[in-house]
């Protein structure tokens, strides 16, 4: 009964220790609309942007709290959390342009660059509803790891475990360190149904490799024919996908409406049914209409530009690197050249019936707008769609109209990427302020050890950082070794970091053998003794088996009380004492660790050859309990010292024990008064 009474409580006490872990599935836009009515950005709310322009303000409906957003290059200008205005939205004020939105949370996981649907206008407000999957927990062993190797397919699928995004070691490749215990996945890829399961961790040993491949929800598309008739506009469900041929296109699954359009044919329609990893091979049917044939003409274009598209009656005919020839039916057309951030060139044109006649469009003419960037510090290079263009604080007078990627970079700071859209004739102004790029290695010895800043996991040491300029709270931890945490502060500056991790020598989970010298101290002197003892730690608890013997017995003379008679005995006495201890550790230092404990313990006396009238058959013994306490002090890999102090009190003594006991007061069983032990103890 005892001993199912302890199993039970230990389970327990191993469970409520063990460590919870959260997950959770993704962060979800519910929705996403304009708010006609809502004035706060012109009103009480208005801010302004970087440029003195009116800021668009997103109100985000959620009662999550932790929270990360990001807009790209243009930055959010301001932030509200929530509070007794608005108890359950957050407040974003972002400048006029921006297109799309991330969102992070610690546990929650990350959704990256979702589509807004379109450019947010300056002075509007708009709602976006978040949506949340449950948190679920499970039961891990941090004081374990195994590694993950995660193989995905497609390789652009993200994976999240316990609701973190996971970061690719190359494409379609992960690699996770894991915990003991039952960890969520959930693998995802545009067009392919997710997968999601859970997966055990428990062999430290090697790695666990977990293969994903994801099934794809949409099927393919193939629009072909004998080659006189490609170059013939494909629609689907009215709208132009291209021209034929068409080969193995991607289409999500479901019905669409094909409608294939030829000159001088009828349009050919079909209805379509594509299935999830089925190839759809469509051949038209063209079907000439004397009508059109009849009373027809032939043009043949070209264009000055071979990087302008040509259009008849704003229909795309092709790109002017090439000759096209068409069949039109009589009457007027207007062709047309266009090309981006150029103006277009057109003319009016009449097909008479069965004429050929060629058209060539002029060269188009580029618009300009002009672009200046000032920037902190002195010397930043501006680049723009890839191509150096000069140092900030320039004019750029001749930059085509429309949106550019610029860069400005310095050295010793963090490069920064931005869009900026070029007017006809005006003068685009932007101010930016670098940020000190801090490039650094971050070393530990011995390595492997998770790195964590401001208390978000970043990966694991030897590891290359880059970060902004500023403080940061920097945590080092690796299993059997003291965990560090420091504040640190980086700049463009900073050298190589190099961390020495000092070893746990006092672990929660070791056995180990202990050998050493025992006193035990009542009134008078007692014989040193010996001792031995085994014991394991498991979770910080402790439980140990140890005998006790004393190098010599004590030497008693004198009579002794033998029931009816007295006897007068002489001889020597050897004590042994065996003892079971159950106690909790505490480990105040990495290399230190104080037990509490209680034990029970058996004594036992040998009785000499000749005792007179002795009783054999009642032999001399005793049992005790003690309370005390161990302490421990590791100063190598796997040895100690060991000190314990114990005070014992007698439970229960045999006859023979009483008799001596009341003759011979001095006489001890090593079953009272205050047991010192000191000795070695060897740990693995």
């Amino acid at each position: 009964m005892y001993t199912s009474f302890l199993k039970t409580v230990l389970f327990s006490l191993m469970f409520t220790l063990g460590a919870i872990g959260v997950s959770a599935q993704k962060i979800n836009v519910a929705s996403f609309n304009p708010l006609e009515t809502d004035v706060t950005a012109l009103t009480s709310g208005m801010k302004l942007d970087f440029s003195g322009n009116k800021c668009a303000l997103i109100k985000v409906a959620t009662t999550e709290r932790d929270l990360r957003f990001e807009v790209g290059a243009l930055g959010i200008v301001e932030r509200e959390d929530q509070n007794d205005q608005h108890p359950a939205e957050i407040y974003l004020y972002v400048p006029g342009g921006v297109a799309k939105i991330s969102i992070q949370h610690p546990v929650l996981g990350s959704l990256r660059n979702y589509d807004l649907g379109c450019k947010l206008k300056a002075g509007r407000v708009y709602l976006l509803e978040l949506t949340c999957d449950q948190v679920n927990t499970f039961v891990v062993d941090y004081n374990h790891e195994q590694m993950l190797l995660t193989s995905v397919y497609p390789k652009d699928a993200s994976l999240i475990i316990n609701g973190m995004q996971q970061t690719a070691l190359s494409p379609g490749v992960y690699e996770t360190k894991l915990s003991f215990g039952t960890h969520k996945y959930r693998v995802s890829a545009p067009n392919y149904y997710p997968q999601e399961g859970n997966i055990k961790i428990n062999n430290a040993d090697k790695a666990h490799e977990l293969n994903i491949r994801l099934r794809p929800n949409f099927g393919y598309l193939t629009v072909g024919g004998p080659s006189k008739f490609d170059g013939s506009d494909v629609y689907l469900n009215g709208k132009k996908i291209g021209v034929t041929p068409i080969n193995q296109m991607d289409l999500k699954s479901g019905e669409y409406t094909l409608m294939v359009k030829r000159q001088l044919c009828d349009p050919y329609t079909q209805k379509l049914q594509i299935k999830d990893s089925v190839t759809t091979s469509v051949i038209p049917e063209y079907i000439e209409n004397p009508k059109y044939v009849d009373n027809s003409g032939k043009v043949m274009l070209t264009a000055q530009d071979p990087e302008s598209y040509i259009y008849v009656d704003g229909n795309l005919i092709g790109k002017a690197d090439d000759t096209h020839e068409l069949m039109l039916e009589c009457g007027e057309y207007t062709i047309e050249a266009r090309r981006e951030a150029h103006r277009s060139a057109s003319r009016k044109i009449y097909v008479p019936s069965g004429s050929f006649t060629p058209y060539h469009l002029p060269a188009l003419v580029p618009i300009y707008g002009k672009l200046q960037v000032a920037c902190e510090p002195q010397n930043v290079e501006v680049w723009i769609d890839g191509e150096k263009v000069g140092n900030a604080t320039s004019v750029f007078p001749n930059i085509k109209i429309g949106e550019h990627r610029v860069m400005v970079k310095a050295q010793g700071y963090r490069p920064e990427e931005f869009t900026v859209n070029i007017e006809e004739n005006k003068l685009t102004r932007i101010e930016k302020t670098l940020i000190e790029q801090c490039n650094f290695a971050l070393t530990t010895n011995p390595s492997g050890a998770m790195v964590q800043l401001n208390g978000n996991k970043v990966g694991f040491t030897p590891m290359m950082m880059d970060l902004v300029g500023g403080t940061y709270q920097l945590t080092l931890s690796k299993n059997n070794y003291k965990t560090i945490e420091k504040k640190i502060t980086v700049n463009g500056k900073t050298d190589d970091m190099v961390f020495t991790l000092k070893r746990i020598l006092t672990k929660p989970n070791e056995f180990y053998i202990n050998a050493g010298l025992g006193f035990n101290i009542k009134m008078d002197y007692s014989p040193p003794s010996y001792s031995l003892a085994l014991g394991l730690y498991l979770n910080d608890f402790n439980f140990e088996i140890g005998a006790m013997k004393e190098f010599e017995g004590d030497t008693l003379y004198g009579s002794i009380d033998a029931g009816n008679e007295s006897t007068t005995i002489s001889g020597q006495f050897e004590n042994y004492s065996y003892s079971a201890t159950a106690g909790y550790a505490i480990r105040p230092t990495r290399n230190t660790r104080i037990t509490p404990r209680v034990s029970a313990n058996y004594h036992y006396t040998s009785i000499p050859e000749y005792w007179g009238n002795w009783d054999y058959a009642n032999q001399c013994w005793s049992v005790s309990a003690s309370l005390g306490v161990k302490f421990n002090w590791a100063f190598a890999g796997c040895v100690g010292l060991q000190g314990s102090c114990d005070y014992l009190v007698p439970y229960m003594r045999s006859d023979n024990a009483k008799k001596i006991i009341n003759s011979f007061p001095y006489f001890s069983l090593l079953d009272t008064g205050v047991k010192i032990g000191l000795g070695l103890y060897f740990y693995l």
